[in-house]
């Protein structure tokens, strides 16, 4: 089942004091109410389930609730970089880029769900109709595994929408080191 991603990216779009309403079961991201609350960006959540991923509506359509008057300090420290894939997991980068429309995310990140991938860290922009998005992916490890894992998501490509490609973290690690 794909479910709508609420990014930072989404929120950076609207003109600030602005309300953007997510349907239920919207994922809204840690960046994405950080940024809502210092742009002033109202996040409204219809339904009254806490969205997964971040964030609880205020349910029924309420506002998500205001930042507190002092922001309290973390429970564990943000990573700036994911840790290393395990023996048990293989790490790929998932690139996709094409022209900009609604869902693309909800579909991407809809079939790495469906074929238990990881999505360890993601990087999106839109800029005048197109799209481009960086993934870091770890899926079970093994080599059928990560070819179905390739086949399906660069099956989702097409000429006339948008391409993503699946590489293994292994090519960027070796080119950086020419």
């Amino acid at each position: 089942m794909s479910r709508l991603v609420i990014t930072r990216e989404d929120v950076l779009a609207l003109a600030r004091g602005a309300r953007l309403a997510a349907p239920p079961g919207a994922i809204v991201t840690e960046r994405a109410l950080e940024t809502a609350r210092e742009a002033g960006v109202e996040i409204i959540i219809e339904g009254g389930a806490p969205p997964p991923g971040g964030g609880s509506p205020g349910g029924g359509g309420s506002p998500l609730p205001a930042p507190a008057a002092e922001p309290a300090p973390p429970t564990a420290p943000e990573q700036e970089t994911p840790q290393p894939a395990t023996e048990s997991t293989c790490r790929l980068i998932v690139t996709a880029f094409g022209r900009n429309r609604p869902r693309i995310m909800a579909e991407l990140t809809g079939a790495i769900e469906e074929r238990h991938g990881d999505i360890q860290e993601i990087s999106q922009r839109v800029q005048e109709g197109w799209f481009h998005l960086v993934m870091l992916v770890d899926v079970p490890a093994g080599s059928s595994v990560v070819q179905e894992f390739r086949r399906a998501l660069e099956c989702l490509s097409s000429e006339d929408d948008y391409r993503v490609m699946v590489q293994h973290e292994r090519v960027f690690e070796r080119m950086h080191r020419i």
